[in-house]
Formats: C-alpha cells, sequence, structure tokens
C-alpha cells in the first residue's frame, strides 16, 4: 500500500510462499509497478507480511501444487544470512535494496528492544 498527500492508499494483494529475499522484492516491486500513479508524491508505503512459518511446517493444498525450493536459492540466502550474522547487518545484501540510501527510518520514538536485543537491558546495580 502506498499512501500519498491527502489520498488514502488502497491495499493491493499479492501471495507467494518464499523464503528468497530476492523472490520477495521481485513480488514486491511488481505490485509497486500496479499501485504507482505517476503525478502523485508518495509518503509512505507499506508491505504486509503474514502468515510466516518455518520451511519445514508449511500447510500443503490438495488444490495448489507443491512448489519445491531450489536448492542454490536455499544456498544462496543461507550463506547471506550467515554473513551477515558474523559480520553486522547488511554486510550483504540484494543491489536491488539500494546502495548508498540518504534516507533513514525516524526512530526517536523507538520502545526498547528488552526481549531481542542485549544493549537495551536495563542494568542493576546493587
Amino acid at each position: 500500500m502506498i499512501l500519498c498527500n491527502g489520498i488514502q492508499g488502497q491495499p493491493c494483494v499479492a501471495q507467494a510462499a518464499s523464503a528468497h529475499t530476492g523472490e520477495i522484492l521481485m513480488i514486491a516491486l511488481q505490485v509497486l509497478d500496479r499501485i504507482f500513479r505517476k503525478g502523485y508524491r508518495s509518503k509512505k508505503a507499506e508491505v504486509l507480511l503474514s502468515g510466516l512459518e518455518p520451511t519445514g511446517c508449511r500447510q500443503l493444498s490438495r488444490l495448489a501444487p507443491v512448489r519445491t525450493s531450489e536448492p542454490k536459492a536455499e544456498r544462496l540466502m543461507g550463506a547471506m544470512d550467515q554473513a551477515n550474522a558474523r559480520r553486522g547487518r547488511d554486510t550483504l545484501r540484494l543491489a536491488a535494496c539500494g546502495i548508498n540510501q540518504a534516507w533513514q527510518m525516524k526512530q526517536a520514538a523507538l520502545s526498547p528492544q528488552y526481549t531481542t536485543c542485549w544493549a537495551d537491558l536495563p542494568e542493576v546495580k546493587a
């Protein structure tokens, strides 16, 4: 969904089951092409991922064909995840995400992440 000044965005749905970042990005760009309006300045874009589940626990359907994962894509995503875990976030990323981004999220009112970040845990001194 994209919000423009004074115009409420219309949700555009695309469904795909994938653990491959490149495939998810490709689908998001296809949706953006469908909902983009020339001449309007957008102020917010939103992508919602739902129904996330581990790869081995996927609910199958009798009506839809079973989609098998590609070993090369799985190895690529695994290598990127390992490198980013070892060297830091965004050490490796897809070129479509941009190289030198001038913008950043506004995080002035970001809540502490007590359950996921060691640095945000309060210290108790005796």
